[in-house]
């Protein structure tokens, strides 16, 4: 008898929380760049010429979900401002908060997007073909993240025959399963890949931003998405409950026109910024009331939203910060200078620039938003006859500055 085998290791992934209110979260994992071999070799079993030519893509480091997008989770985000377009707060056919939200197309997937966006101020997207690929495989080059096939045990997909398509249930030497016909409850089967990411094989099919070509010749070699305006069509990924099993291979490609919808399309989302929180722990939430956080923020009141502690430490989220020197001009004379730089002057932006005239120069600083943490400035020139530092440091070729009563130490406040 074959023996099947199904590969299980223990890591620990990277990942921050996105609080999105009322105690419902957003898990993002950190994927550490790398290069793979996008597509699957000729030889694999169902493969298909659009998974050709097999290419070697370099990515680098971006966060994704850990599972595809909740119906919690969506109603959460509808429930923020419209940016483009209307949304359904519940679409989904198959009802359960912790199951994934489906029923929605490609259009409604980027609305979502952005109005996360929009609320955290930080740039949530539609994973790239590429990245979306590379998350799934976590450095496999089998046809599935959890060896050479799959049982219905560890994802969910149709694993009985259909006469009707001709569809077999089971693939390579595979057992047949179950057909469940209906989504599962995310991250319900415990098998995460080696990045910590659920449900990549079955469930949902999931939006990419990608448009659709029929194979890669001339495809991007570095993990952005490939666009063509002229294209129609848009794809997907991860196959579905409603998929046969090698239509969920990690090498499989769908597509449809971006209006579509149906009861087996999800998607989850990707943010690419390097400003964030990572938690080594899955298990360990942070102490903090986001809710309460976010209602200070909104509010303007930073010194309350600055005060909020976690493990009895400072939880710099936005503040008044003071950039002090003296400015020695041609004569000779000294004068005290001090800039003061309020959230309103940040407008939080990730990596925004932000230009300050200090004395008779000026100096260019990069700003970045950490959640939980502080605000660094990056500075690339520094004003004409500064001669006390006293007031901030350098640590390789980082101004951190103190913020109104709150002193940032050397140590991360959290």
């Amino acid at each position: 008898m074959v023996k099947i085998v199904i590969n299980r290791t223990q890591k620990t992934a990277q990942y921050y929380v996105e609080d999105l209110g009322n105690g419902i979260t957003l898990d993002m994992v950190l994927i550490p760049g790398g290069s793979f071999m996008m597509g699957s070799p000729e030889d694999e079993l169902e493969h298909k010429e659009s998974e050709s030519p097999q290419h070697l893509v370099n990515i680098k480091q971006f966060c994704i979900g850990k599972y595809p997008v909740t119906q919690e989770q969506w109603k959460a985000v509808v429930a923020l401002p419209q940016v483009q377009k209307e949304l359904d707060p519940d679409p989904s056919h198959f009802k359960g908060d912790k199951r994934p939200v489906e029923r929605v197309s490609w259009y409604d997937a980027v609305e979502f997007c952005d109005r996360l966006t929009s609320c955290t101020k930080r740039q949530y997207r539609l994973p790239s073909e590429a990245e979306w690929e590379y998350a799934c495989r976590a450095g496999t080059i089998t046809p599935f993240h959890f060896g050479e096939t799959i049982i219905t045990d560890v994802a969910n997909y149709r694993g009985t025959d259909n006469e009707e398509f001709k569809w077999l249930g089971s693939y390579g030497q595979g057992s047949k399963g179950i057909y469940r016909g209906e989504t599962t409850e995310v991250g319900s089967f415990k098998t995460a890949n080696a990045f910590g990411l659920y449900d990549m094989h079955g469930n949902v099919l999931e939006w990419c931003s990608d448009h659709w070509y029929m194979n890669y010749n001339e495809a991007p070699t570095d993990g952005r998405a490939w666009i063509n305006n002229d294209n129609q069509k848009v794809l997907l990924r991860g196959g579905s409950w409603y998929s046969n099993p090698h239509h969920c291979r990690s090498a499989f490609r769908f597509n449809e026109v971006p209006n579509y919808y149906e009861y087996y399309i999800g998607f989850r989302v990707v943010y690419d910024g390097e400003a964030v929180r990572l938690q080594d722990d899955l298990s360990s939430g942070a102490n903090v009331d986001y809710t309460k956080q976010r209602n200070f923020l909104k509010a303007r009141k930073w010194q309350e939203a600055d005060n909020k502690t976690y493990n009895d430490k400072p939880i710099i989220v936005r503040g008044v910060a003071v950039i002090s020197f003296k400015n020695e001009d041609n004569d000779g004379n000294i004068t005290n200078k001090t800039i003061e730089i309020t959230p309103d002057d940040l407008d939080w932006e990730v990596d925004s620039a932000d230009e300050r005239q200090m004395g008779t120069e000026t100096a260019y600083a990069a700003t970045y938003y950490f959640d939980r943490g502080q605000i660094e400035w990056t500075v690339w020139e520094y004003p004409m006859g500064v001669t006390n530092y006293s007031d901030y440091r350098i640590e390789g070729g980082t101004l951190v500055t103190n913020f109104d009563s709150l002193e940032v130490n050397n140590e991360e406040p959290y």
